[in-house]
């Protein structure tokens, strides 16, 4: 997890997301998404994994009712059924099935979720919903 204080860190991991995230996050400023980091980084609902120093992939993610899915800015609301994939960048093969295996390894009921994602296609949003199941049988896990 990312203590604020790590700033070249940060930097780093927002660079990648603005370069890698294209073009799902071409309205994003620096400063926007070194924002929504930080303060994943702070909730824990950041994730991220380096391939020889360099990140490789990133995500935020958060556990929460389902009927909250969507909805901005959330904590990890431990009661929730669901967990919500807020943004996932990935530049490397692998680099999801490595975070994914280090959320499963901080919510050890994960199996139990509705794993809920957004899809920008198209000017449009939508709302994936798999169970764990089928997302380890994507990411190969």
């Amino acid at each position: 997890m990312i203590k604020l204080s790590e700033n070249s860190m940060m930097n780093r991991l927002v660079q990648f997301c603005l370069e890698q995230g294209s073009p799902c996050l071409d309205s994003w400023s620096f400063d926007q998404m070194r924002s929504y980091l930080e303060w994943h980084g702070f909730n824990r609902s950041l994730w991220w994994t380096r391939c020889r120093d360099e990140i490789a992939g990133l995500c935020v993610g958060y556990q929460c009712d389902a009927a909250d899915a969507d909805k901005d800015w959330q904590t990890h609301n431990p009661k929730g059924e669901a967990f919500y994939i807020a943004l996932l960048v990935s530049a490397r093969q692998g680099a999801i099935s490595s975070i994914t295996r280090s959320m499963m390894k901080q919510f050890p009921d994960w199996r139990r979720f509705k794993i809920i994602m957004h899809r920008d296609k198209l000017g449009s949003r939508l709302l994936k919903t798999c169970s764990p199941r089928y997302l380890k049988s994507c990411l190969f896990l």
